[in-house]
């Protein structure tokens, strides 16, 4: 897998976190089940016709991944219901999403950065490894309208996001 991340104008410095990274490979930093719902998102960004990976895209992602739908399913006992309801507020409607790997040299939008560098933050907090999907999904709560809706309409909220990637760990 390779996700590439933008890189700071000459003689700039990097503010996305990412510096460290001596291999330019966001998915070096990811966790197999989170690496499996990137590149899904990436399959569904090619099929909204997007130029970069969204967080629309990797909303719909992380909702249809199986390791998340037991999670949520955990605290959220009507989650196939809701997650209907998620996926029609997101609209999604694919033009193409085929089940093959795109997961190659690919732009990620500065929205999407901004909830990696965030996962980066609650991976490092919990002392964590690589980025859970967990991770990412506690980072989008700040960063999709629809999302944090339906959290906040479960009776949660980010700090439960939190403590919930924090168990996973």
């Amino acid at each position: 897998y390779y996700l590439k991340f933008p890189r700071p104008p000459a003689g700039g410095k990097s503010t996305n976190g990412f510096d460290k990274l001596t291999t330019g490979n966001i998915a070096d930093l990811l966790e197999f089940e989170a690496a499996k719902v990137i590149d899904r998102a990436l399959e569904l960004s090619r099929g909204f016709g997007e130029k970069t990976l969204s967080s629309k895209s990797l909303l719909v992602a992380l909702i249809e991944d199986n390791v998340m739908e037991k999670l949520f399913t955990r605290i959220i006992p009507t989650f196939s219901t809701v997650k209907k309801q998620l996926k029609e507020a997101v609209d999604n409607k694919m033009l193409y999403a085929g089940r093959f790997s795109i997961f190659r040299n690919w732009e990620v939008s500065s929205e999407v950065m901004q909830v990696l560098e965030e996962a980066m933050v609650l991976r490092d907090k919990h002392g964590g490894e690589r980025i859970s999907v967990l991770d990412i999904t506690a980072a989008m709560f700040d960063h999709n309208d629809e999302f944090r809706q339906f959290i906040v309409n479960q009776d949660l909220n980010k700090e439960d996001l939190e403590e919930l990637a924090d168990w996973y760990e």
